[in-house]
């Protein structure tokens, strides 16, 4: 392989392992949050705890502040 297409899938890697693991974060944050403020805890799920990952509950966010 190229040297640069190495570089490249190499970032690309990295970039997926961040997003997962900022992912989960995520999520455990949401989830803290949900324990603090019972009433959230409907709306945060429908809106971010349901999505599969980080994106999809970024794009939900999202979607959400633009309706």
């Amino acid at each position: 392989m190229q040297p640069e297409l190495l570089y490249y899938l190499n970032k690309l890697i990295i970039l997926a392992v961040w997003i997962k693991i900022y992912g989960i974060k995520f999520k455990m944050k949401i989830k803290l949050r949900v324990e603090a403020e019972p009433s959230l805890g409907s709306f945060l799920y429908s809106l971010v705890l349901s999505q599969k990952d980080l994106i999809g509950a970024v794009a939900s966010i999202l979607s959400f502040k633009i309706t």
